[in-house]
């Protein structure tokens, strides 16, 4: 239930405070979060609207407190409606962009070593037009492992 009070004590170090109840004169505690978040600090002697919220200890807590006149909404931050689904669509196309730049990369490298990907000479080949040369360089030694896959190609 929302209610209006006055905030009569802040600390502005800590981020803190108390709004009085005018019914009852009861003070409840109210923190910095509670505030809506544009960019002006709580007063003195400010009427605000709240709600009161039991915390779980049992004591009172402001949340969602306004300013009169103010027509944003109050408190934390909310994301705008739709948010999600753009999100998953521009994680789909992040994604589509860095293969598709890990493939030309890819590429550009098998090209630079001398490898073909239009040979096909092994069963692998044929399906992901990969040329099958991997190369490995141990003390200087280049070892050619082709003829290993062809090898194992045979087998299978």
């Amino acid at each position: 239930m929302r209610t209006h009070g006055t905030l009569v004590k802040w600390n502005n170090d800590r981020g803190f405070g108390f709004v009085a109840l005018p019914q009852s004169h009861d003070e409840v505690f109210v923190h910095i979060s509670a505030f809506p978040r544009d960019g002006v600090r709580p007063r003195v002697g400010e009427i605000v609207s709240f709600e009161v919220r039991a915390r779980s200890d049992g004591r009172k807590r402001a949340e969602a407190v306004e300013r009169p006149g103010s027509r944003k909404a109050p408190g934390r931050y909310s994301r705008p409606t739709g948010t999600r689904r753009n999100s998953v669509v521009s994680s789909v196309l992040t994604a589509v962009v860095i293969l598709a730049i890990g493939l030309v990369t890819y590429n550009s490298y098998v090209s630079r070593q001398g490898g073909s990907t239009s040979s096909s000479t092994s069963p692998v080949a044929e399906m992901t037009g990969w040329s099958g040369h991997i190369y490995s360089t141990t003390s200087g030694q280049t070892f050619r492992i082709e003829q290993e896959i062809q090898q194992i190609a045979a087998r299978a």
